[in-house]
């Protein structure tokens, strides 16, 4: 939900050792220290005093040669930046970058200081009472300092990042942030507490702002900016999502194939799906790169707003908000080009001194274009669908994937019931930095008995193969 925001700016990654996996730690302000590093497996801790006119947002950069990411546990525990590359998905208000925060962590009239990137909110969100969360803004959950502890493993590394207690809502946040080698993986293990005196019934909410501005022009907003989520069969929607704020017909939103997606064209607007399939993508066309987030779907719990994914879109036009209509404001400086993909936790009513948890992934890949995502695995995302067709005496295979590690492809082919391997085709080596386009053409008559076609990656740190797709080869 936004109200009040300033303009955009791309936080631009620092490379530290591009051969190294390696952890940052600043006080408080911006270095890009240089680090020796010869093996993979070696993790650096370096830590510098900030000066005493340095905000305290105390900084942290986390880097896997891969992807990086900026935590700024000073203000609100956030994930600040998620990059593959030099390409941050996250949007930061660039007018906030760095600024200290006031005491009351508010704006001088009370207004929420909405510093963008990746928090954790209560949900469901609303104002009609204690059982609604009325942020942003919140001076302590999305404001606030969180105590921050770092742990280094042999091959990752890992954020434990501690809220203070909020007595509005009852509640603390935790969550532990892990980044790990020779993928673009990040995990997350959230905690909401009930620090109250009192039963309380949340949900926990994974709040991430994605720039949708056009970059290339750096004015305006990006045309080819969407997010794909699969619907529900069993949804309890009519269309498998509702509209929770803006137009009904809001022409961002279509379904196709069971997949609702939504496309960024400068409208306000929200909707909520109750997805059971354990993933939501976003992708910038333009950049042809994508980003993902996998969740558990829970079919026997009830969600807030009857949905585990939600999608909010800043934009010009109406929303019913803060119990009044609120026109949004032409300004981009106030109203920028931010798309939100979000993912939501199930109710759970906790007595006091009991928590729940909701663990989530992040991915990120090329994928060379504009490209729908389909489907999705933890080894990448299908844009275009793996197909085999016997044809001439040929067997003909196509399909467009991204993937989330470094590794080899192979085209692993099946006897009737996957009773037995029959042969294996090397794709070559894969990785996030790439799309992975397959086109092959072989010979018939050497796999004939084959009726089925994996698509797999092994992975290159732990050599496990994991699924990218499957397909029956069709006549």
């Amino acid at each position: 939900m936004i109200t009040q925001q300033t303009s955009i700016m791309n936080y631009e990654k620092q490379r530290i050792v591009p051969s190294a996996f390696l952890i940052t730690f600043m006080a408080g302000f911006l270095c890009s220290p240089v680090c020796d590093a010869t093996e993979a497996s070696i993790i650096k801790l370096i830590e510098k005093k900030a000066p005493a006119s340095a905000p305290s947002w105390g900084n942290v950069y986390l880097d896997n040669g891969l992807i990086s990411m900026r935590v700024t546990p000073g203000i609100g525990g956030r994930v600040m930046q998620y990059s593959l590359d030099d390409y941050g998905f996250f949007w930061v208000n660039s007018e906030l970058d760095g600024v200290e925060p006031p005491q009351s962590k508010l704006t001088e009239k009370g207004d929420w200081l909405n510093y963008g990137g990746d928090k954790l909110w209560p949900s469901p969100q609303g104002w009609s009472g204690a059982h609604q969360w009325p942020g942003p803004p919140d001076a302590v959950l999305d404001g606030g300092p969180y105590a921050i502890d770092i742990k280094r493993g042999e091959k990752s590394v890992s954020l434990t990042l501690v809220s203070e207690e909020d007595k509005v809502s009852g509640i603390q946040f935790s969550r532990v942030i892990k980044m790990f080698e020779g993928t673009t993986r990040i995990s997350i293990d959230a905690r909401l507490k009930n620090v109250d005196d009192k039963p309380r019934r949340w949900g926990i909410w994974a709040h991430t702002q994605l720039d949708a501005s056009n970059r290339k022009e750096e004015a305006g907003y990006n045309k080819h900016y969407s997010g794909y989520c699969p619907l529900n069969p069993k949804s309890i929607h009519p269309n498998g999502y509702h509209v929770m704020f803006g137009r009904k017909n809001n022409p961002s939103y279509k379904t196709k194939n069971g997949i609702v997606s939504v496309n960024y064209q400068r409208e306000v607007g929200k909707i909520g799906v109750d997805s059971d399939a354990g993933w939501i993508a976003t992708v910038d066309g333009t950049a042809g790169i994508v980003f993902v987030q996998r969740f558990k779907f829970q079919a026997d719990k009830e969600y807030p707003n009857d949905a585990s994914v939600e999608f909010w879109m800043n934009g010009l036009g109406k929303i019913d908000a803060y119990n009044k209509i609120i026109q949004m404001p032409e300004d981009e400086a106030s109203n920028p080009h931010v798309f939100e993909s979000e993912v939501v936790g199930p109710y759970v009513q906790l007595k006091p001194g009991e928590s729940t948890s909701l663990h989530y992934d992040w991915y990120c890949a090329t994928i060379g274009g504009n490209h729908p995502v389909i489907d999705c695995t933890e080894a990448g995302v299908e844009c275009e669908a793996l197909t085999a067709t016997r044809k001439d005496h040929q067997l003909v295979i196509s399909g467009r994937f991204g993937v989330f590690m470094e590794g080899e492809g192979q085209l692993v082919f099946w006897s009737k019931g996957r009773q037995s391997v029959l042969g294996v085709e090397t794709l070559g080596k894969v990785s996030p930095h790439k799309a992975l386009h397959v086109s092959k053409l072989l010979p018939a008559e050497k796999l004939m008995e084959a009726q089925s076609i994996e698509l797999r990656i092994i992975d290159a740190r732990s050599t496990k193969a994991r699924t990218l797709a499957n397909v029956e080869i069709q006549k």
